[in-house]
Order: C-alpha cells, then sequence, then structure tokens
C-alpha cells in the first residue's frame, strides 16, 4: 500500500459580480459495505478440495530463477510511506507478534527485525508503466504493474504478506490490457519470495479479498466461532476448515511456497493456522500460519548442522 504522490491544483478564482450563491447540499452519505456471507456450497468445496491437495503436496516427497530477467524491480525504500513500516497503527498485529515472540518493529527502528521487500513489475524509475516493455528470448513482453510487499525477519524466521497484486490482476489495470498469454515467467508471490530455512510462521495481514473472508467467515460459523481480536481462534491442520482456508487467495501462495522449493525448505508444511482480527478499524480477517517440519527431516538437518545456527538464506539469484 503506497500513498500515491498528490499533485498541487490551483484554485480558479471567479470574477463575477454579485453576492455569491450558496454552497451546494452535501451528497448522502455512502451506504456501508455489506456484510460478509459465508462461502456458497461451491466455493467452499473448491477451497477444501484443493486445500487437501496443498496438505498432500507440502508432505510429498519432491519430483534458475531470475527475477530481474523477467522484469521485477525494488521499489526503493527512499520512497516507502513511514506508515507503511508501522506494525502497529498501520497493520494493527503488533499483540499477535509479542505473543508469538517476534520482533513488532521495522529495521528502521534500533531494535527492530522486520526488513520490508517491496517488489514490483515495472521499472519505478520510470512513470508510465503501460509504455514498458522488455524481451526474454527474443519475445517481447509488457510491465504489469504487479506489486509483492512482504516484510522478512530472518533471525525469528517469518514472512509476512502485505500487498500482492498479481500480475493477472494487474494487467487488467493497463491500458491497454496486457495479454494473459504474455505473463512473465515468474508470477506466482512464491516465485519472488525470498526463502529461509528455520521458517517458524508466515503471516497474512489485513485480509480484504472477499472470497478469502467468505471462507474463514464459513469456517468459522462451522466451528461455533466469531472472527475476534488475537488470539483469535487456533485452526488444526488436519481440520477440513483448516484446509479450505489454506486455499484461499491469501494463503495458498505461502503453500506453493512450500512445495515449490522442497530443495532448499525439505517437506516444511503448514500445522495450523491462527484466525483473528488486526486493531484497525476495519478488523479485517488476519493469519497466523504455523510451520513445521516432519520429525525426521528435523533430527536430520539438526545432525548435519552440529549444533550451528540454522539461519540459512537461499536468495532465488535476485538481482536486485
Amino acid at each position: 500500500m503506497r500513498i500515491a504522490h498528490i499533485l498541487g491544483l490551483f484554485a480558479l478564482v471567479a470574477a463575477a459580480a454579485g453576492p455569491s450563491s450558496p454552497p451546494p447540499a452535501r451528497p448522502p452519505a455512502a451506504l456501508p459495505d455489506p456484510p460478509t456471507r459465508p462461502a456458497s456450497e461451491d466455493l467452499w468445496g473448491k477451497c477444501r478440495t484443493k486445500g487437501f491437495t496443498f496438505s498432500w503436496a507440502m508432505l510429498a516427497p519432491d519430483g534458475d530463477y531470475d527475477l530481474r530477467k523477467w522484469f521485477w524491480w525494488t521499489f526503493p525504500r527512499s520512497k516507502t510511506d513511514k506508515k507503511f513500516l508501522d506494525l502497529y497503527s498501520t497493520w494493527g498485529i503488533d499483540w499477535a507478534l509479542v505473543d508469538l515472540c517476534i520482533s513488532p518493529y521495522s529495521d528502521e527502528f534500533e531494535t527492530g527485525k522486520c526488513l520490508f521487500f517491496n517488489i514490483d513489475h515495472n521499472d519505478p524509475k520510470k512513470d508510465n508503466v503501460d509504455g514498458q516493455k522488455y524481451k526474454v528470448d527474443g519475445k517481447e513482453y509488457r510491465a504489469t504493474g504487479a506489486a509483492f510487499s512482504f516484510p522478512v525477519n530472518w533471525e525469528e524466521g517469518v514472512i509476512m504478506g502485505f500487498n500482492r497484486k498479481s500480475p493477472k490482476h494487474a494487467a487488467e489495470e493497463r491500458t491497454p490490457k496486457a495479454p494473459v498469454n504474455l505473463m512473465p515467467g515468474l508470477n506466482q508471490f512464491s516465485d519472488v519470495t525470498w526463502i529461509i530455512w528455520n521458517l517458524r510462521y508466515f503471516l497474512s495481514v489485513e485480509i480484504n479479498n472477499e472470497e478469502t473472508k467468505a471462507v474463514i467467515l464459513r469456517a468459522m460459523n462451522v466451528k461455533g466461532w466469531q472472527l475476534s481480536p488475537w488470539p483469535g481462534h487456533m485452526f488444526e491442520s488436519q481440520w477440513p476448515e483448516t484446509r479450505a482456508v489454506i486455499a484461499t487467495p491469501n494463503v495458498q501462495g505461502f503453500a506453493y511456497l512450500l512445495v515449490q522449493h522442497k530443495e532448499q525448505l525439505g517437506n516444511m508444511y503448514i500445522s495450523k493456522l491462527h484466525i483473528f482480527h488486526g486493531e484497525t478499524d476495519h478488523k479485517n480477517p488476519c493469519i497466523v500460519i504455523h510451520i513445521s517440519q516432519p520429525k525426521s527431516q528435523a533430527a536430520e538437518m539438526e545432525r548435519r548442522d552440529e549444533g550451528k545456527s540454522m539461519v540459512r538464506v537461499h536468495m532465488l539469484r535476485a538481482k536486485l
């Protein structure tokens, strides 16, 4: 989420004589957003089926990433609005992080451990996204304006998903629309996220996707629960409701990340979900996604490291 630059407006002064006309009547107040309804049978069935597949794939044996090649750029840190880095007021997840023994501060602060990454599918030094093009293997593609923002806490093993506008959705905003058959080769959140070995948590924050909210509401209804502040409610991995939530747009990217990068991560899997609402005006859902290793794999990695630090960084050749 970025605060756009505000263009200056010049006031036009009317020179007409006589008394000024009364101000126009104020428009009526906007109607509140309609309440989220539980997921339909069709959406619920689709997410449950997909969630079971993710649960299997994360634990199943495994069968040249280059971000700059596919025109992914880092957004300049100097241009990032400071509010975006505020895990307290802007994102409302401070108490959740504190209770999980995770630093609730960005690296802007002296003791902060969360490093914010903002990666865009366009050159941030140029204004006109619609006119930006690039070539891969002799074939011409267009910038889509996609954007992924994710704080990473290397030391404590956490990746948080904030802004996740994929190339497919961003392409719809281009003029003319970018062709669907010309999406970048790396186009998923899991493709551009950097990987760390000792992952403990993923976080999906301030969820406003209607599909995800509908599935969460239905999962809550099945359990007789309501969305509440932290600590909210815990969903165990073996529950059908949990697997349905895993397959929603706001969680499936993390599942893909675990499935696609087993060479680096082994058979890490989503063991449970912590669902609550942030301490913001919108009270949108937030999800803490707990990551675990099969016990045999964890023991093998411990022997291999012989007591050395487990914090290893694997960058997907991100030449940014």
